[in-house]
């Protein structure tokens, strides 16, 4: 489905409550989507070894009516899902062939996403269920009231099972707004010791106004959370020691290890912390900016950081990782594009922290314990953070 024109489409995921009958259906689909990628993945690479060619996806969709003659079980699920995953791995094979990504790999039971796409023409939502094909009405909790525009298209559906949890993730349209009325610019300056520094000039003053977020990361919750994290990761590889041993002969004469019970049970809470975790972070990230957005401003200036680079130091890569600010950039630019608010980011090599945002003077070194910037030309003294949020607010832009 096409989106139409003047319009982009904004991601939800809606909580899911389905019976113990909807919930077998749920895991049918996975495990028949699961089937058709590696059947279809294998077919093209014995196709590939003996004539030197690709399956086009038209060509896959052609081949299920054959497999579900063969195999009676795959009637019981909806057809649209498996038209999809031979989209999906076609689209894989294009990134393979622009050397986009790696080659597309088989998946596993235990291993891979659980997840299964859905037709979006059928998805109908009311006020308290959800109509997926093949599967029924299914119950469901948002904070949105989507059900209120019978207008609304969704686009490319998919159904996550994740830490015992049915999501559905589904593209929703919307259309571009205008900012009315701008009423500054915003710069923004990420860091360790503090998430993000906010330099705000408004067109009605003289002056800028500052706000410091601190780093949720250094919250004693937080701290405890990683801590429990660390104990499961060490109890699951005491259990790994037994579980190396657990081997099961199959059908093939080959030797399969599986996970212990014990291990599984293990791995569950464990999976449940670091999505809590995860949850947290990513909560604060967008608190902080819908703050920014609605300050309304005309411009909003980030810098280009080489997070590649600076994670080859052993002592600051676990800091910044849990920082985040990849994801922090990219909410910022997709919420800031949703109200009309421009975004520029400024390129790696602009000496935000080295320059005076007064006088403009440039130091030629400034050491990371160096926590307050003194310009030996004019003599301010200011917070580094602060001082590189200012620069960045006046990036390519006069002065005057």
């Amino acid at each position: 489905m096409k989106m139409t024109e003047n319009k982009k489409c904004v991601g939800y995921k809606i909580r899911l409550y389905p019976t113990k009958e909807q919930e077998a259906m749920f895991f049918k689909h996975i495990n028949c989507c699961r089937y058709i990628w590696n059947y279809m993945l294998e077919l093209q690479n014995k196709t590939y070894e003996v004539e030197k060619r690709h399956i086009g996806v038209f060509d896959m969709m052609g081949l299920l009516y054959h497999l579900k003659n063969e195999n009676k079980w795959l009637r019981e699920v909806s057809s649209t899902s498996l038209r999809i995953i031979c989209r999906d791995l076609d689209k894989a094979f294009d990134a393979f062939f622009e050397k986009i990504c790696r080659h597309p790999k088989f998946k596993s039971k235990h291993k891979s996403k659980l997840s299964f796409p859905t037709r979006a023409e059928r998805l109908c939502i009311s006020e308290t269920t959800i109509n997926v094909e093949k599967i029924g009405r299914v119950r469901y909790k948002t904070d949105r009231n989507l059900h209120m525009d019978n207008t609304l298209k969704f686009y490319n559906p998919r159904i996550i099972y994740t830490n015992n949890k049915w999501i559905l993730s589904v593209g929703v349209e919307y259309e571009s707004q205008v900012l009315q009325n701008p009423t500054g610019r915003v710069g923004i300056d990420l860091g360790i010791k503090n998430l993000a520094t906010i330099s705000y000039f408004y067109n009605d003053c003289n002056g800028n106004d500052c706000g410091y977020y601190k780093n949720i990361n250094h919250d004693k919750y937080m701290k405890r959370l990683e801590r429990k994290s660390i104990h499961y990761q060490r109890v699951m590889s005491r259990k790994m020691r037994v579980n190396n041993c657990y081997k099961v002969e199959c059908d093939d004469g080959k030797y399969r290890r599986y996970d212990s019970n014990n291990y599984k049970k293990v791995k569950q809470l464990h999976q449940r912390v670091e999505a809590r975790i995860a949850n947290i972070r990513l909560n604060y990230i967008h608190h902080i900016t819908r703050d920014i957005v609605n300050l309304k401003p005309e411009v909003i200036t980030m810098e280009d950081l080489k997070v590649s680079n600076m994670l080859k130091n052993p002592k600051l890569a676990p800091h910044i990782s849990k920082a985040c600010w990849r994801k922090f950039r990219d909410i910022m630019t997709h919420k800031a594009d949703m109200h009309g608010i421009q975004v520029q980011i400024a390129p790696w090599w602009f000496p935000s922290s080295k320059n005076c945002s007064c006088c403009g003077h440039k130091k030629r070194k400034l050491g990371l314990d160096e926590r307050v910037y003194r310009c030996k030309k004019c003599g301010l003294e200011i917070d580094r953070d602060l001082n590189a949020a200012i620069n960045l607010q006046w990036f390519n832009y006069d002065r005057t």
